[in-house]
């Protein structure tokens, strides 16, 4: 059963995967004229692929709620580089925070995972909707660079798709576009969250 229910962007990352200069040379555009549409449709498309990917590309602060605890919290988004706090709502219905002495990460496995430490139980919380935050920073870095490069190459090649043919939407451009999801797929997470 899942019992995820949600996702909050506490920090949005502070660069973009594929820059205009990237964008502007593989359509050997000069000039400034096009720069605010064509950073408007990066971020369209870094957003879109995110989506399918069910992967942040750079570095970002989220937030998961989940109504119960699980025998296992598996982290609905990728690539995980830290778990920064496990809050609950306890049964007289104020908020804690977990020591991170009492829950032990698996930051390698996709998804990446919580559980309680050895011999540990996992607190009481109360029966309320999203009882249970967790909040965890994912991204494959900081820079662009740190983003593997089919990625970037199918988020400049949508760019390139919804600039030659405006009429069309990110999730349009996808769609009909196999190059695009052949490069993207090896990236797919297909794991469920449990």
């Amino acid at each position: 059963m899942d019992y995820f229910n949600g996702l909050q962007i506490i920090t949005e990352p502070a660069a973009e995967p594929v820059s205009v200069a990237d964008v502007k040379l593989q359509l050997r555009l000069d000039g400034t004229d096009n720069d605010a549409m064509l950073t408007s449709m990066i971020t369209a498309a870094r957003k879109s692929v995110e989506a399918i990917l069910k992967r942040f590309l750079i570095t970002t602060e989220v937030r998961v709620g989940f109504d119960r605890l699980p025998v296992v919290i598996s982290l609905p988004y990728s690539p995980v580089q830290s778990v920064d706090a496990v809050k609950y709502v306890d049964d007289n219905g104020d908020t804690q925070t977990l020591s991170s002495a009492l829950y032990r990460t698996d930051l390698i496995s996709d998804p990446a995972r919580i559980t309680p430490a050895y011999s540990v139980p996992w607190p009481t919380t109360r029966a309320v909707i999203g009882a249970i935050q967790v909040e965890y920073t994912v991204g494959y870095g900081d820079a662009a660079s740190d983003v593997p490069a089919p990625i970037r190459q199918a988020i400049i090649s949508i760019v390139i798709d919804l600039f030659e043919h405006p009429e069309k939407s990110v999730e349009m451009s996808l769609q009909e576009n196999r190059t695009i999801m052949m490069m993207l797929n090896s990236f797919r997470n297909c794991s469920t969250v449990m």
